[in-house]
């Protein structure tokens, strides 16, 4: 494998003759600032591909920090380029005073034994044998010492690391959350209870299913965790890696493509942060939710960690075989007025429709399911909730049916979803997805998907009702959307 920018072309410098007067000045000029640019391009490429480096800081109280640096080809051709900086996190093995032990394992070893060229700097620090764990401010005076030396660009400085390296990803990271575009811990673990400190980071884990040595439930914990305040978030299980699931990562082209993809979103952060509703202790989000029986299973996804860390509180008014469709039995209007007029809600969350494909009554007469004047009435009907809604100042979250089995639900349950997403964009609001997340990836029903690197089941024997499990996940996917609209200052 290699990951090689197009060679940049070196200027060619000569020399022609000039005409007299200005002219001949300003070209000369031109003439000498060409020929300084030649010869700061006309670097020699050191044989060495990783330079053994020591950072001596006055920051530091003249602490060393041995480290390896690695610079690319392109670097000595073009050095006003600015290009990406990874931070490599070695593992326990490799602690010492000795860096070529470093290129026993992972980009080290792709660098000094595979002559892989990769289109970033890349530095290498090193553990001393007495180290337990990786070092945070020592580290950062390292990274801003390269960033004022080197040309970097300081949008897509990227941590990684493997085994105590992982945990060190994790541990640096949520001490500095503003600094890396994205993250790729392996075979790590670290501290779950501040890991929403990582709200805005692009983050891929990877674990060895098989992995002995730090179990890969260390890295789930962290991973389900984060998900629930941080969408961008991915995870790996090798089914059949153990300790090592680095060598199968770094060698894969789209995990290295997908990294270099990333940019630093502090700045757009810091522009929309002010915008955002902040919630507190003493002001806890409040959501209201309503829909029929795969509605009520919304409940069962909030654990202690949601409630603990994010300042929120969620009444669910959720009812059995309830719907849009037959208003005699249950009149979802109504019930909303009456509501709405109780308490005071910030949001409301919307899972409803599973009921709802048959005939329906108006004031006309009756129209039948999937005609133009069934959509027509069911589309104002959905009008009228969200109506509700917005008189009462509340964002609204309307959630997508997830794929179901019996193949009419599954065609009916596509022409439902249609109707609440042409709604979404008539009446604007959000219309959050379902299928990516309890569907297989054609976006069809699957009674059973991948859920802790294992098949887990996600339905009831019916094939329309959800699991713990899938009420879990749907839970996580509609709070990251929430948690993208709202502030919890105090939380962790």
């Amino acid at each position: 494998m290699s990951f090689k920018l197009n060679p940049i072309g070196v200027h060619q410098c000569s020399f022609h003759p000039a005409p007299n007067g200005a002219l001949r000045l300003r070209l000369v000029i031109f003439l000498i600032l060409s020929f300084t640019n030649c010869i700061s391009r006309q670097i020699p490429i050191p044989t060495e591909r990783l330079m053994p480096k020591v950072l001596t800081s006055k920051k530091l109280s003249q602490k060393q920090i041995p480290y390896l640096l690695y610079q690319p080809k392109s670097y000595f051709t073009n050095q006003r380029e600015e290009l990406p900086l990874v931070v490599f996190l070695h593992g326990r093995g490799e602690r010492g005073n000795n860096l070529e032990m470093l290129k026993r394992q992972a980009l080290p070893k792709m660098i000094a034994e595979e002559n892989t060229e990769f289109p970033f700097i890349m530095i290498a620090p090193q553990l001393p044998e007495s180290e337990e764990e990786w070092y945070t401010k020592d580290l950062m005076t390292l990274i801003e010492e390269i960033e004022s030396e080197y040309s970097i660009d300081e949008d897509r400085i990227y941590l990684t690391g493997i085994s105590l390296g992982g945990s060190g990803v994790w541990k640096v990271a949520t001490e500095f959350p503003d600094k890396f575009a994205a993250l790729i811990p392996i075979s790590g673990w670290g501290d779950a209870s501040k890991i929403c400190r990582l709200l805005n980071a692009n983050v891929w884990a990877f674990h060895g299913g098989k992995d002995t040595l730090i179990l890969p439930e260390r890295t789930l914990e962290i991973v389900e965790r984060l998900q629930y305040c941080n969408s961008t978030t991915w995870f790996t299980i090798y089914p059949n890696a153990k300790h090592d699931a680095w060598t199968e990562t770094y060698h894969n082209e789209n995990v290295i493509n997908w990294m270099l993809e990333q940019r630093n979103k502090k700045f757009k952060e810091k522009e929309s942060k002010n915008k955002k509703p902040k919630h507190t202790k003493s002001d806890p989000l409040k959501i209201l939710v309503i829909g029929d029986s795969i509605g009520i299973s919304i409940s069962w996804g909030i654990n202690e960690f949601v409630q603990a860390n994010y300042h929120l509180t969620m009444d669910n008014f959720a009812k059995v075989s309830t719907g849009l469709s037959y208003p005699k039995f249950y009149n979802w209007h109504d019930k909303l007025d009456d509501l709405l007029n109780g308490k005071k809600y910030d949001l409301g969350v919307v899972l409803i429709g599973a009921n709802d494909p048959q005939m329906m009554t108006t004031d006309t007469g009756s129209v039948y399911f999937k005609t133009q004047e069934w959509k027509k009435e069911y589309l104002e009907r959905i009008k009228l909730i969200a109506e509700r809604f917005q008189k009462a100042k509340m964002n609204l979250y309307w959630v997508e049916l997830p794929p179901m089995g019996p193949g009419k639900y599954q065609s009916d349950t596509r022409y439902i979803n249609a109707c609440f997403k042409e709604a979404s964009e008539l009446h604007r609001f959000t219309y959050i997805p379902m299928t990516n997340i309890l569907g297989n990836e054609k976006g069809e029903y699957e009674k059973y998907l991948l859920y802790r690197g294992r098949r887990t089941l996600m339905r009831a024997d019916d094939d329309i009702h959800l699991t713990v499990v899938a009420a879990k996940l749907t839970v996580r996917e509609i709070l990251s959307k929430i948690f993208l609209d709202y502030e919890f200052p105090d939380s962790e």
